[in-house]
């Protein structure tokens, strides 16, 4: 509700059938906007002093659920010497990377374009698999092409997942499984180079 420029919040109260106002003023949103502090720093300048703390969030937050033949982590000295093979529909898809509820990021930078900056390139293999993150369709040329890539790779790197094309607000999926496709994809992955 607008009243002489401020906002009013209330909410609804179903217990008591009655319209109760919330706790505007601490939350600053019947403040005038130009006094709040916040308001004046760029997107830019909130990425770069956030950016490490970002990393460092995503680093700790990674969960290794079986590391078979003590794979992990990579030999960095090993590296520049090795076949890699970045795959799936998320491999270098900057949708699976954003949410509905997020600013608008200042750079996505997926799997496969990290390793293009860390590493040699020209040990870098990359395909999809697929022309969507929900893999809709397998189309033939595309697999192909993915198992292609997997049988010249010493190290198969899949990456799969979902986005915002598959789950949204009130767009949630009704299982927890990979899109079919996608798993149909990764067997297909599993077949052609086993494990890990």
């Amino acid at each position: 509700v607008c009243f002489n420029d401020y906002k009013l919040c209330f909410f609804q109260d179903r217990s008591k059938d009655k319209i109760q106002f919330g706790n505007c003023c601490d939350t600053g949103l019947l403040d005038d906007q130009s006094s709040i502090k916040w308001n004046n720093y760029s997107l830019q300048e909130l990425y770069t002093e956030h950016i490490s703390l970002a990393y460092e969030m995503a680093v700790q937050s990674m969960v290794l659920l079986e590391n078979v033949g003590n794979t992990l982590p990579f030999k960095r000295s090993e590296m520049n010497q090795t076949i890699w093979a970045i795959v799936g529909p998320c491999a270098n898809n900057s949708v699976c990377y954003r949410g509905d509820y997020t600013a608008e990021p200042e750079s996505i930078i997926p799997p496969y374009l990290a390793f293009v900056s860390e590493f040699n390139a020209s040990n870098l293999l990359y395909a999809p698999g697929c022309v969507d993150t929900a893999c809709s369709e397998l189309n033939p040329e595309m697999v192909d092409a993915l198992l292609n890539v997997v049988k010249q790779a010493d190290v198969v790197i899949y990456v799969g997942g979902i986005s915002t094309q598959q789950e949204t607000e009130g767009i949630d999926r009704s299982k927890i499984e990979l899109p079919s496709n996608q798993s149909v994809l990764y067997h297909k992955i599993t077949l052609c180079y086993g494990a890990p």
